[in-house]
């Protein structure tokens, strides 16, 4: 039988989760999707985050991403800021609940990335690399025909 690629990647994408899961707790406080997000808006929190770029990271529409923002923001995680240069713009900040998740998740990521590398060579980890921006590229495509 042929492997199927979405097969494998929904298997590591579950390995990952449990992974977490066991270290933190926090995949039974976040969906998948919202802790996306979360790592996302972590990873720049120092930049201003629009809707937009949430959009285009997750590659989801409009409506997915105020949901998710409407969730996150109900539960205390982010709040909307509103642009001064455009009124019509808000960018969204993490709240300092959120903000204390950061050491805890980045430390996990590197710690499962470290173990995810191990015997995997400097030129086969760029070859992933590539491999991954394609698919999530397809991806895209998808999307984009919907």
């Amino acid at each position: 039988m042929t492997k199927l690629m979405t097969w494998e990647i929904a298997d590591l994408n579950s390995r990952i989760r449990q992974e977490i899961n066991s270290a933190t707790g926090l995949m039974r406080s976040f969906s998948m999707t919202q802790m996306h997000a979360l790592v996302f808006l972590l990873h720049y929190s120092d930049k201003d985050i629009c809707q937009k770029d949430l959009e285009t990271e997750m590659g989801l529409k409009k409506a997915s991403i105020t949901g998710l923002i409407d969730t996150l923001e109900k539960r205390g995680y982010i709040y909307r800021e509103q642009s001064k240069d455009d009124r019509r713009k808000n960018y969204i900040r993490l709240t300092p609940e959120a903000l204390a998740y950061k050491d805890i998740i980045y430390d996990k990521f590197r710690e499962l990335d470290e173990v995810l590398k191990k015997d995997i060579s400097e030129e086969e980890l760029e070859q992933f690399f590539r491999i991954a921006d394609k698919i999530k590229n397809n991806m895209r495509t998808i999307n984009d025909r919907k």
